[in-house]
């Protein structure tokens, strides 16, 4: 009637058992979303040295094509002989820069192995054929205000549901120390009689009414315990505060990442388009003989940078968006 009515050992361990299989799920998709995020900016990351491969390649094509014209032009005495030489320089940089881009594109795709796996879960290496010809052209949709951004976040983040759960379980065993302070109060009924097929009974029938009452004396044990539990759910509590804290930072950091991408590719998309200009106004003049190769290599170089800052722009910004998906814990839409 008092100790173990509501609560007791068996009853607050199967409780405790239950909520310790959904903590132990909360945990596992903590770890998913890292898993996913870091999987995200390895895949960015392949992509980048692709492109980054594409353009050494594309500026090495670009020296070799023009030797046989340099040469050509030399020997009619239109050219002096040091520009042949420095295209011939350029060359062998250009080779240099894309052997070290290779690299970069094999090491890329190795890293990115360990998150792209078979049916049998053995890595997968990707090949060069299935990088796309650059990053998408339309961004996920999220929700860019940080109110809503942070108040999914804090609806949908793992581990502030496994703290909540790991709440539920300290009130448990608080309030089955609480029990175990308790009085027991026991109110029994018992009734006896003969039984068999005698005209005659040896006794009558019996009714008995009893209450028994068990006061404990000892209880240091159980109020220690229960003392261990309050510190323990105020600790669970504070940290909890702390945690929705920092996913508010993480929330209003990760908004200024996308912001600053976003505005840093419009400014380096504008540089490529200016360099390619100035790039195709150099080759021009050199082939009218109002400039040097030199300047050529220099505005080659300058516009293969251009479009490698606006590649890069480009996968911090879909960075941004992976850190954002693992922030509040959601999905994001690509669009059709």
């Amino acid at each position: 009637m008092w100790r173990n009515r509501e609560i007791d050992r068996r009853r607050a361990s199967l409780q405790q058992a239950e909520l310790g299989k959904l903590i132990a799920g909360h945990e596992f998709d903590q770890v998913l979303l890292e898993v996913r995020r870091q999987a995200s900016h390895r895949y960015w990351d392949w992509v980048l040295a692709g492109l980054r491969a594409r353009t050494a390649a594309q500026l090495l094509q670009i020296a070799e094509q023009r030797n046989d014209g340099i040469l050509q032009r030399v020997a009619a005495g239109d050219i002096p002989d040091f520009e042949a030489l420095d295209n011939q320089r350029a060359i062998i940089e250009r080779r240099e820069r894309l052997v070290a881009a290779k690299r970069l594109l094999e090491q890329s795709a190795i890293q990115l192995s360990l998150y792209w796996r078979d049916a049998d879960g053995q890595p997968q290496l990707p090949t060069d054929e299935l990088l796309p010809n650059g990053f998408p052209e339309r961004e996920p949709k999220i929700e860019a205000d940080f109110e809503s951004a942070a108040h999914l976040a804090r609806s949908q983040r793992p581990e502030l549901k496994r703290l909540e759960l790991q709440g539920q379980q300290t009130e448990t065993e608080l309030a089955l120390q609480n029990n175990q302070r308790n009085p027991a109060v026991d109110f029994s009924v018992m009734g006896a009689s003969d039984i068999g097929y005698a005209k005659d009974k040896l006794n009558r029938d019996e009714l008995y009414l009893g209450l028994n009452v068990d006061i404990p004396l000892q209880q240091r044990v159980a109020g220690g315990r229960a003392q261990a539990a309050a510190a323990n759910l105020r600790r669970l509590r504070w940290e909890r505060t702390g945690t929705e804290d920092r996913i508010n930072a993480e929330v209003k950091d990760v908004l200024s990442a996308l912001n600053a991408a976003r505005q840093r590719l419009t400014l380096s998309e504008q540089q490529r388009q200016a360099a390619r200009k100035l790039e195709e106004g150099e080759r021009t003049r050199f082939e009218w003989g109002e400039t040097t190769l030199l300047f050529v290599n220099l505005r080659e170089i300058a516009s293969g940078d251009a479009t490698l800052q606006a590649a890069d722009a480009a996968a911090s910004l879909f960075k941004a968006h992976a850190d954002f998906q693992a922030t509040v814990a959601a999905p994001l839409d690509y669009g059709q």
